[in-house]
């Protein structure tokens, strides 16, 4: 999974800087065509153009998407517009806004970290965006409280390696 993390990450800021084939951004463009995977994909490229650092807040988010030039151009090699960002923190599935985990530190070689929270879900699952790009369903309350307040058990593969043998 680390190797997932790194590699979103490495491509986020392949697609800031226009690096790359037209092919990653293609890719990454299709990655993001839903608005939790936006959501998650603006709160990867603001930490991995901010030392690692999550934003303070929606309105930190917003002001640096519409100020920075080398954020907007990764968002439009991702297939988004700075135009949008309201749009993007919403979701479709039960119209309210994702709750984030702000100001979260997400270490570029640590295992997936939850960032965007959908508040209400459908039909009692909602989901949750990893930085990396993970999207998973939760349906338990108790797990949910537990990735929202960044208590989660996915772990880097080493971390998890060593748990396993007790080390």
């Amino acid at each position: 999974m680390r190797t997932i993390v790194v590699a979103v990450l490495l491509s986020c800021l392949l697609a800031i800087q226009g690096c790359g084939a037209s092919s990653v951004n293609r890719q990454l463009a299709k990655f993001a065509d839903d608005n939790i995977q936006k959501a998650t994909m603006l709160y990867t490229v603001f930490v991995a153009l901010n030392r690692y650092t999550g934003p303070a807040n929606a309105e930190e988010l917003k002001e640096f998407f519409a100020t920075n030039e080398k954020a907007q151009k990764g968002l439009r090699n991702l297939g988004m517009s700075a135009s949008n960002i309201d749009e993007y923190l919403v979701s479709p599935r039960d119209n309210e806004p994702y709750e984030f985990r702000w100001s979260a530190k997400i270490s570029p070689v640590a295992g997936p970290y939850p960032v965007a929270f959908e508040t209400v879900g459908v039909d009692g699952i909602r989901l949750v965006g990893f930085a990396g790009g993970e999207i998973i369903e939760v349906d338990n309350e108790e797990e949910y409280q537990d990735l929202l307040a960044g208590k989660h058990s996915k772990k880097n593969p080493e971390e998890q390696r060593r748990e396993d043998e007790g080390l």
